[in-house]
């Protein structure tokens, strides 16, 4: 059997059509910015284009890196959301109801929030893990587009997942939930190594 077979046996029933809230999780051979991604779609139009956010990708910076004066900034880490735009901060969160400037996307998360209101959460004792998280850029697709690599089988569609499981944990254990989450006709992914040079 070869490795395509091992891959992507069963891979052949899952969705196309995308909705906000989907996860995409990336197929573990993939090698590129999204190696090993799992991306929450936020915004979903056949017509005119997808745009989602990388959800387990931190990179070497923090808040404190956004915000200089805020020395408890330093604990809150940054992830990459997307090679798009990467000087561009998004937060998501389970707080509407405490940050103004909030918009609900999906039931129970939010986008946006006055960072001064952030500031005095977390201050406050406020839990940031599991609650929030910030990204620097985006992921996007044109029209088509994101069409085309589900059919090449760049991507699982994975199922919605609940808010705060979201903003919990990241890098490989994270993709790893959401391989385990897709059932066992893709348990085969987690066979494979992180570079596969070394498989």
């Amino acid at each position: 059997m070869d490795i395509e077979s091992i891959l992507f046996g069963s891979f052949g029933g899952q969705k196309t059509d995308i909705s906000p809230g989907d996860i995409l999780i990336a197929q573990p051979m993939m090698n590129d910015f999204f190696a090993r991604s799992v991306i929450l779609m936020l915004t979903a139009d056949p017509g005119k284009g997808y745009m989602g956010l990388v959800m387990n990708h931190p990179v070497s910076l923090t808040m404190q890196d956004i915000l200089p004066e805020w020395d408890n900034g330093k604990h809150i880490p940054l992830h990459a959301g997307g090679p798009v735009d990467l000087e561009r901060l998004f937060m998501l969160h389970t707080l509407g109801d405490v940050f103004k400037g909030s918009k609900e996307i999906l039931p129970g998360m939010y986008i946006g929030a006055d960072l001064g209101d952030v500031v005095e959460f977390v201050e406050n004792g406020g839990e940031v893990e599991g609650h929030m998280r910030f990204m620097l850029g985006y992921s996007g697709w044109a029209a088509n587009q994101l069409d085309s690599e589900l059919l090449r089988r760049t991507w699982a569609v994975g199922k919605k997942d609940s808010t705060e499981a979201l903003l919990t944990g990241d890098g490989d254990d994270y993709w790893r939930r959401q391989v385990r989450r897709l059932g066992d006709s893709f348990r085969s992914w987690l066979m494979i190594p992180n570079d596969p040079s070394m498989n």
